[in-house]
């Protein structure tokens, strides 16, 4: 996406950039906190460059990548994310330390590590995530090959 050369958007602006509805725009600002707009002296959001960076990035991970809202959460967090990996890496840490202050963990908002000991700790938390991507994956396969037997029987 080839921003115009401004440094403040107005949310209709956001939205034509990002093609989506502004109600879209509104919802992601309410889930990912560290999308947080300034305000015009007439009460319309205006967003920075870099926030609009971040929203593409969001977009991405929900359009194109099919994150669940809570799965492109924890992309920006972990910094895992295919999206962010060949994104802009300062913005890309911004969100993630934005994220991890805001989630409502003390340790977190502190900036200090769980105080569960690793032997308390869930690290099996990711592989839900991971399962179901590799159930994509092979339906995604299914429907590739599918798709090109009948591609090669119209041929």
């Amino acid at each position: 996406m080839e921003l115009p050369n401004k440094s403040l958007f107005r949310i209709g602006e956001v939205a034509k950039l990002l093609g989506v509805e502004t109600h879209v725009v509104r919802f992601w600002q309410q889930q990912f906190p560290h999308v947080k707009p300034s305000r015009s002296g007439s009460g319309r959001f205006l967003y920075s460059r870099s926030q609009v960076e971040q929203l593409e990035r969001i977009r991405r991970l929900l359009h194109e990548e099919r994150m669940t809202i809570e799965g492109a959460r924890k992309a920006i967090r972990t910094g895992k994310a295919k999206v962010l990996l060949t994104a802009d890496a300062a913005a890309a840490a911004e969100a993630a330390a934005a994220l991890a202050a805001t989630e409502g963990s003390d340790a977190a908002a502190a900036g200090s590590k769980p105080t569960k000991p690793a032997s308390e700790q869930k690290p099996a938390a990711a592989m839900p995530d991971l399962t179901a991507l590799r159930a994509a994956s092979r339906e995604l396969r299914r429907e590739l090959e599918a798709l090109r037997e009948h591609l090669e029987e119209s041929l």
